[in-house]
């Protein structure tokens, strides 16, 4: 009957501790999350505020033998530091399936890298 009693007893520990984990964590990230500008059709369709530049292989970018062909986009008109990616299409997809994406994040501030991927 101990035993029984001590098991229930932890089960509602167990879910107690969870609760009060759930509410220290939904609380923490509300009074640290980002606040970001609301999503619009226009932020969704036109490019950004700043400059775009790019670099290719034949600029002097690494020819990689694990991907075929590769473009660095960033922007020209802001300040460092940046955030950068790496954009990667589907398995055999030829870079410019992806391709538009580079220009677009650069113009939003971010160093963006658009590779190929190897054929069999």
């Amino acid at each position: 009957m101990k035993r029984r009693k001590l098991l229930v007893t932890l089960k509602d520990m167990s879910t107690t501790g969870s609760l009060l984990f759930v509410t220290l964590f939904l609380s923490f990230s509300a009074s640290y999350g980002q606040v970001c500008d609301s999503l619009t059709l226009d932020a969704i369709i036109y490019p950004g505020e700043y400059n775009v530049g790019s670099l290719t292989e034949s600029d002097g970018i690494r020819n990689g033998p694990d991907y075929s062909g590769a473009t660095i986009y960033y922007p020209t008109n802001s300040t460092p530091p940046y955030s950068g990616m790496a954009i990667v299409p589907g398995y055999l997809s030829a870079q410019s399936t992806i391709q538009n994406w580079g220009p677009y994040l650069a113009s939003h501030g971010f160093v963006t890298m658009t590779i190929g991927t190897n054929s069999i």
